[in-house]
């Protein structure tokens, strides 16, 4: 795989996650871009190595912080639905499908 999307409310969970680390110490929110940037990357080397959600969607980690990824694999391309905090609810995410 070579390319991923972010939906716009995945862009959008990503600006207020990272709005909200910045906020609570300065340069965690770009600590969080990084690391989710850098899981991204592990997704499109090995797509199917993250556990399954629910159908195809999968669920990666984003390490250093309790996000998670929600993802499903369509054609040659990663889609990423949702990040959100684990401590949300876990359907939370399946109303964007």
């Amino acid at each position: 795989m070579n390319r991923y999307i972010l939906t716009p409310r995945a862009k959008s969970d990503l600006r207020q996650l990272k709005r909200y680390h910045e906020e609570r110490r300065p340069g965690k929110g770009k600590k969080l871009l990084d690391e989710a940037w850098q899981r991204i990357q592990r997704i499109l080397l090995h797509p199917y190595a993250a556990p399954t959600a629910k159908g195809k969607v999968r669920r990666a980690k984003v390490p250093g912080f309790k996000i998670n990824l929600y993802y499903f694999v369509r054609d040659n391309e990663i889609v990423v639905i949702a990040v959100m905090h684990q401590r949300r609810h876990p359907d939370a995410w399946k109303k964007r499908l």
